[in-house]
């Protein structure tokens, strides 16, 4: 048997986040829904990141038994909180400002994560894979990226899965 080593593909500045207020289907969202939102990803700062993760516990044990079963217990999906720049002295029709204008607290937004697509690209396909993540948005809380000579205004807003969802993995539909 012949080993190989894979083709592997870098991930800074290959992803694109594009935002949508509604979709039907999360996993087949049509091509003319994709190009007509959002597109973040330029506005974020660090990494978007969805965690997951599920408890393992003992089960319970037959008394015949000298084997302890291990058993899945509870998931939980979160996401971290989203970190995007903004021009604080300029109002909200301003450009700079499109994700503090579009990123409403107390609203509900369906986020799609393209991975391995250039980062400052704006085309898609049908047959493009993404994973969608339908959430709440939380307040938004103004900042800066942190305390140095090289920092930036920001916004800082927490995110969580709407109506307690959870990734799902979906391709462009013609």
């Amino acid at each position: 048997m012949t080993v190989t080593m894979p083709e592997t593909q870098k991930s800074q500045g290959y992803s694109r986040l594009v935002v949508l207020d509604t979709a039907t289907n999360l996993a087949a969202i049509p091509l003319t829904a994709v190009t007509a939102g959002e597109i973040l990803t330029c506005h974020l700062y660090g990494d978007f990141v969805s965690e997951g993760g599920e408890n393992v516990g003992e089960g319970p044990r037959k008394m015949c038994s000298r084997k302890v079963p291990q058993e899945f217990g509870n998931t939980t999906d979160t996401i971290t909180d989203l970190q995007y720049s903004h021009l604080p002295q300029e109002d909200d029709a301003a450009p700079g400002n499109e994700a503090r204008t579009l990123m409403t607290p107390g609203t509900t937004k369906i986020l799609l994560e393209f991975q391995g697509m250039d980062g400052k690209g704006s085309t898609f396909a049908a047959g493009d894979s993404y994973i969608a993540h339908k959430v709440k948005l939380g307040r938004q809380r103004r900042g800066r990226t942190g305390d140095g000579e090289f920092d930036q205004f920001s916004i800082t807003q927490s995110v969580i899965y709407a109506d307690g969802g959870e990734p799902i993995n979906g391709v462009v539909a013609a």
